[in-house]
This record gives structure tokens, sequence and C-alpha cells, in this order.
């Protein structure tokens, strides 16, 4: 659900808020204890800085009308987070829908605090951001939540059902839903479990440019990203997948990971510093890193591919530069 969520409402969302100025084409991979990698057309969003700023400066009061929804969604969200019941599920998934883009907005724009002159509304975004960042993980959970009590026999695939088949109890074959829980492919709507990843790329024409910097890094043992919270630190790489995997994180390891949420902050508090795959400046690995004096390197794109488990590093966040100084 929470992939169906995210690409209806950068797909199709983004681009209706902002006259299609812009728009995103997501596409999910997951497989088992693995996670969920996301990736994105690099052609539809290579220009978001200057297009955003460009729209949102020839329309402020645009900005301030979706700040406005933004944050009624958000507090419509947490309270039904307390009073929700089954017959509540349709509605949270179509305002999950709805917050979605203004979301990724907020995220987008957040990181825009440098343009003089989109600082106002940047840091509006900034501050939205920070303020609601538990709101899409904590109602995620809630939606998850009711649809185990629609289905209280299945929650053992309940991550795998997509809203309509939990809405309308139109369940798959378990055959089929073994297998979503093996892995699956997540583009344009529809779920691909039968196609090899290969073939997969072969038949839709999808070029991973990812793979390519992979055997850049892997030979030269630097990875880049953005800069989220100055320092530097050395110690043990532990790659974290699952929430569940989060206990086995001591202290002084280096926290590599897709991206950070509440649920990671005791192991955020034992580690030395944070390296993540995904977010900008508004993230919640960043807003963390700031807050307990960590270095933080965000936005490397493929760190949990690069780092493994016991590999010796050195994250030096003032480059924004992960070097690794002796593989496990």
């Amino acid at each position: 659900m929470t992939a169906q969520y995210w690409y209806s409402g950068e797909r199709y969302g983004l681009g209706k808020i902002i006259n299609d100025v812009n728009y995103y084409n997501p596409l999910f991979v997951y497989k088992k204890n693995k996670g969920t990698d996301v990736y994105y057309e690099i052609d539809d969003n290579e220009n978001d800085e200057s297009l955003l700023t460009t729209y949102f400066r020839n329309n402020p009061n645009h900005f301030k009308l979706l700040a406005k929804e933004y944050k009624q969604e958000c507090d419509i969200l947490l309270r039904l987070i307390n009073e929700a019941k089954p017959k509540d599920f349709s509605k949270i998934f179509n305002l999950h829908v709805s917050f979605w883009p203004k979301l990724s907005l907020m995220i987008s724009l957040g990181d825009l605090l440098k343009q003089k002159r989109l600082r106002t509304i940047a840091q509006h975004a900034y501050n939205l951001r920070k303020q609601t960042e538990k709101v899409e993980y904590l109602s995620g959970n809630n939606l998850l939540a009711l649809a185990n009590q629609i289905l209280p026999d299945l929650s053992e695939f309940i991550y795998f059902l997509t809203f309509e088949e939990i809405k309308n109890r139109n369940i798959p074959p378990k055959k089929e839903l073994l297998k979503r829980r093996e892995g699956y492919i997540y583009f344009e709507d529809k779920i691909y479990t039968d196609l090899a990843f290969k073939n997969f790329k072969k038949k839709k024409g999808v070029v991973f440019k990812k793979e390519r910097m992979t055997e850049i890094i892997k030979k030269d043992r630097i990875l880049n990203g953005d800069i989220a919270m100055k320092g530097r630190a050395n110690g043990r790489v532990r790659v974290i997948f699952e929430e569940y995997q989060l206990s086995r994180v001591k202290d002084g390891d280096i926290l590599v990971t897709a991206m950070t949420t509440p649920d990671y902050i005791f192991a955020m508090k034992k580690a030395a510093a944070f390296v993540t795959n995904e977010g900008g400046i508004t993230c919640h690995a960043a807003i963390v890193a700031r807050e307990m004096k960590k270095p933080c390197i965000i936005g490397t794109k493929n760190a949990t591919k690069i780092l493994r488990n016991g590999d010796f590093v050195e994250v030096n966040a003032n480059k924004g530069v992960v070097k690794i100084l002796k593989k496990r």
C-alpha cells in the first residue's frame, strides 16, 4: 500500500498541484530481508531545483494554500490514529494519496534554503516538514493495523496486499502471495512477480544507471553523498534493511540504511555516524543527526549495496565522502 500511495501521489498528484511543471515516475523493487529500493527516472527530476524555484517564486500564494492543506491533512491523519475504525480504511488511504505529493514538495522545497529568492518559502517548507516528520510513518502503521482488522487471518501477508484487494476482500491465490513475499517489482500501477529483474528491465526498456555507479565505487572504495551534519567518524558498518535488525547496532557502529524513521532512534544513539541511500536536509536522518550532533551523509543512492556489515570505514561528512578502509 505504501508503494501505491507513494506512486499515485508523485506520479499523478504532483503534476496536478503544480500545473504539470514536473512529476515523478517511481519504480519499487522489494526483496525479502533486504527492504525496498526506490528508483526514479533521471529525465523526470534532474531540473527539479530550477523548476520548483521558478514556479513557486511566481506563485507564492499557491504555496501558502498547499502548506495549509498539507497541515490540515496531517492533523486529520494524526487524529485518526486514535479514532479510526475499519470503516475509515478507504478515507485514510485516500488521504495518504492526497498528502504524499505535498509531503514530497515540502521535502524538495525545504532543500532549497540556500536559494535567496525562495528562502521564505523554503524555510516554511523546512519547518513544516520538521513538525510533521512522524505523520506518514505513524499513519502508515495505522493503515496496516486497520487492514489487519479487516483481514485478521491474513496478517502474515498484509504487507503484500494492495489497497483494492483489502478493501474489496479480493485476495489473490496463496501462490501469488508467497511470490510477493519473496520479492516483487511495483511499476506503473502494476505488481510483477513472475519476471526476473533482468527480464523486467529488457521488457520495459529500463536502464539502471545506479548499477554502473556500483562498479565504479567498488573499485575506488569511495562513496559520495550529501552532507546532513558535518563531522568525521571511523567504525564498523552495520547495514539495516528491516526494523527487526536494529538491535544489532552496537556502540560506535556506522549505521547504514535506506532511510531512517522514529523507530531507529535507539540505534542512532549508539551509532557513531549515519549513512543513508535517500533523503534531503529535511529527512528524519538529517534532523536527528543535527540534534545528536553526529556525522551524517544522506542521498548516497546505493550505500546499502556498496557497504557490507563489518567493513571498516571512514565517514567524512565534512566532504560528503565515505571511504572503505578495510573490507570485512
